[in-house]
């Protein structure tokens, strides 16, 4: 009989001081915000909103067993389907034998016999399946325990075999980023509280990278689990209730956890299993406070919608200040609406049936707003703005949005800094030291990049080298040009969404591969922004990312004959003068080509290319003229692809005759920082920044490899342009040097 072992509790002060030391999180791993504990964010990144599927329980376990002991099933076709469609987690438990819902085979054991242990042969496949999950930004929902599992019979004790079987998996997999450890589903069942926090603290011992640690229980709002200094700070909640009571359930939940832990909605079983009762829950879950999981989305059988409105659900959000707001149904006049506020700035409001004319808002403060509409079904977004300035105000919904629609209401700022520099027909100049910059690291950057270039800090030019007077070939780093017209083509109503159908000006996508359901019929310009049109491939615009110069070309021809009906003849005297060279005083000549293959492909001086970069920098302003709305300037830096959209197969299709303005495609990933044409310096899909030395707050606009470019340091009130230089973008090692020293510069 297996000797038993009793865990005594730590001295608090002792328990805090041991977590401190060996607790180390992972670049990018999923961890408690701590300005905003009940909230989940990305160490050193961005905040994470989990909206997807609360199942298959059985993952993994699909499949006939091998001789092995490992799987045939269909694992990588659900990752796939995850991945191209949405939902960013997975719902799953490593044992289902012993009493759980499972079959006698449903564990990892050798042989399935607790004695022999672990069996390294399916430790590698799940290895196999969590990479490619972690790698995609989906979380993997770790339970160790089925409901009712109970290997090891040992009381409120831990066996040593049950010890050493926690350890191992932990150990195994403690490297992975996107991970939660939740102990069991339903653990009353099978483990008394001792138990339960004994098993807790064996995890928090054995995991030095601190990954957050959870459990479930029967159906409830109150985290049974959860004491004072104990191991789980993670609420898988099961609520079994109808959907009136979804909202007001949660809320107690939320209330009862006093930002102590993070609650996920984990399972509720009184849904029923469609894409409108799974999207319905979904929203007023979140819009009670927490983040949702669907029980009974299964992916396999799971229609493609469902997922999708998790991902629009997700992205929505993380594109807002979620993780400062709270219940405000105060704030809405007009039954049916569910209202998030941070009671300053910001708030969303959802409803299930816009059924009036508009929607009546109160107690705001006065100001300028910009809104942002969503169709939570079709995902489809239109932005516009209101005025607020009595004590009530009313909403109008764009005419395109369904009657189930959101709004984030961000209040504008009214301050404008008096103080920034702005360059006139030149460039006012600064030495390093008057700039509070070290020279001695200037020019080790120019020496280490070479070409030619130059560096603003503060709307002073600081330091240059090479030829920086002389307009060259921008390449790829001319992209962010294009969502730049595409901004203002939306500000100024010639496109009423960046959502809109791009066969509206070019019909030819309308008639194009039937077997495929003429896909680019859905084919939008926030698709070609972001690089995932797949136009001449076989997955449906959204579902890849295609780095590819013919879709540029298409964005490119679209925009300027189409969307500004303006002949590329007159398109540097129509849009480029009066829109962009005009208003930033460009000092020298701006070659635009306006026929053959690189028409439209701009040639720019490294000094006002920069000129550029300080717009983005100061939020699309440029004195006193605003050239670009706050709004797009802030979200051109801050909405990257989520990791989970994979880049495209490259199976190709038919595709409308469309010219490359450079090369061929699939040429990069996004690694999940791909915004708007821009690259950011976001944590990729190994774990670290692109640039790990460099700001995070950076982005660039980036050309053959890097060659060219644009650097924007916006917490350094830095600008750097370049061109004809070292490969700073595929270099990856060389750009983290060059980018380090520029943040280092600063005194």
């Amino acid at each position: 009989m297996a000797k038993t072992k009793v865990f005594l509790l730590l001295p608090y002060f002792l328990l805090i001081n041991t977590c401190i030391l060996a607790d180390t999180p992972l670049p990018g791993q999923i961890i408690a915000d701590p300005q905003h504990p009940a909230w989940l964010m990305r160490q050193g990144g961005e905040h994470v909103f989990i909206c997807g599927p609360g199942d298959p329980e059985g993952f993994l376990y699909r499949g006939k067993e091998r001789p092995d002991g490992t799987r045939d099933g269909d694992q990588k076709e659900i990752l796939r389907k995850l991945e191209e469609h949405g939902g960013n987690c997975l719902y799953f438990q490593a044992v289902r034998s012993h009493g759980g819902d499972g079959t006698a085979d449903h564990n990892p054991f050798l042989g399935h016999d607790p004695a022999r242990g672990i069996n390294p042969a399916i430790m590698n496949q799940w290895e196999s399946w969590f990479q490619e999950m972690d790698e995609h930004g989906i979380l993997i929902y770790f339970f160790f325990y089925d409901d009712s599992s109970l290997v090891w019979k040992s009381g409120d004790e831990v066996t040593e075999q049950e010890e050493a079987f926690i350890r191992t998996l932990v150990r195994r997999f403690k490297h992975h980023r996107h991970l939660i450890w939740v102990l069991a589903e339903e653990s009353e069942e099978a483990f008394s509280q001792k138990r339960a926090e004994a098993l807790g603290r064996i995890i928090a011992e054995e995991d030095d990278h601190g990954h957050l640690i959870g459990n479930h229980h029967h159906s409830g709002t109150t985290f049974k689990s959860y004491s004072r200094n104990g191991p789980f700070t993670h609420y898988a909640m099961q609520l079994n209730v109808p959907f009136h009571e979804v909202f007001h359930q949660t809320r107690d939940t939320i209330t009862k956890s006093a930002g102590r832990y993070q609650v996920i909605y984990s399972e509720n079983t009184d849904t029923p299993q469609t894409v409108e009762a799974w999207r319905h829950h979904a929203w007023t879950v979140a819009m009670s406070g927490t983040m949702p999981m669907l029980l009974g989305m299964k992916i396999v059988s799971t229609p493609v919608e469902a997922l999708r409105q998790c991902r629009i659900l997700s992205e929505f959000f993380e594109d807002t200040p979620f993780y400062r707001m709270h219940p405000a149904p105060s704030l809405s006049h007009t039954p049916n609406w569910l209202a998030l506020s941070d009671s300053e700035t910001s708030m969303i409001v959802w409803t299930r049936d816009f059924d009036l004319g508009s929607l009546q808002l109160k107690e705001l403060p006065h100001g300028a707003y910009d809104l942002l509409w969503l169709d939570p079904i079709t995902g489809r977004r239109v932005e516009s703005l209101l005025e607020i300035n009595t004590s009530s105000s009313s909403l109008i919904k764009p005419a395109s949005i369904g009657r189930e629609c959101a709004v984030y209401l961000h209040k504008q700022s009214s301050q404008q800094s008096e103080s920034t520099v702005y360059p006139g027909e030149h460039w006012q100049r600064a030495s390093p030291d008057e700039a509070g910059m070290t020279e001695d690291f200037l020019k080790q950057i120019a020496k280490m990049a070479g070409g030619r270039g130059c560096i603003i800090r503060n709307g002073t030019m600081v330091y240059a080298w090479g030829d920086i007077e002389r307009p060259g070939d921008l390449a790829s780093a001319s992209k962010p040009l294009y969502s730049h017209l595409l901004f203002q083509a939306l500000e100024e109503g010639l496109l009423e969404s960046a959502d809109d159908k791009v066969a509206t000006f070019r019909p030819c996508l309308s008639a194009l591969n039937p077997d495929l359901h003429y896909k680019d019929r859905a084919l939008s310009f926030r698709h070609l922004a972001f690089q995932t049109a797949s136009l001449g491939y076989r997955e449906h615009p959204g579902e890849a990312y295609d780095y590819n110069d013919h879709t540029m070309g298409l964005f490119w021809d679209v925009l300027v004959e189409d969307v500004f009906n303006t002949p590329w003849s007159q398109a540097r005297a129509r849009l480029f003068e009066p829109k962009l060279a005009g208003p930033l005083q460009f000092e020298d000549p701006f070659n635009f080509p306006v026929d053959g293959r690189t028409r439209g492909r701009p040639k720019m001086s490294p000094r006002d290319f920069a000129r550029f970069g300080w717009l983005y920098l100061n939020n699309g302003r440029w004195r006193n003229q605003k050239v670009i709305s706050a709004r797009h300037a802030r979200m051109a830096a801050h909405d990257p692809l989520p990791l989970g959209i994979p880049r495209t197969q490259a199976e190709e299709t038919d595709r409308c005759d469309t010219r490359s303005i450079g090369g061929g495609g699939n040429q990069a990933d996004h690694q999940g920082g791909y915004s708007w044409l821009w690259w950011l310096n976001v944590v990729s899909r190994d774990g670290r920044h692109w640039w790990p030395d460099a700001p995070d707050d950076m982005f660039c606009a980036l050309g053959h490899c890097g060659q060219r470019g644009l650097a924007i340091l916006p917490s350094q009130q830095i600008v750097m342009s370049w061109n004809d230089s070292k490969e700073l973008h595929c270099d990856r090692e060389l750009g983290n040097q060059v980018f380090r020293l520029l943040k280092e510069s600063v005194r």
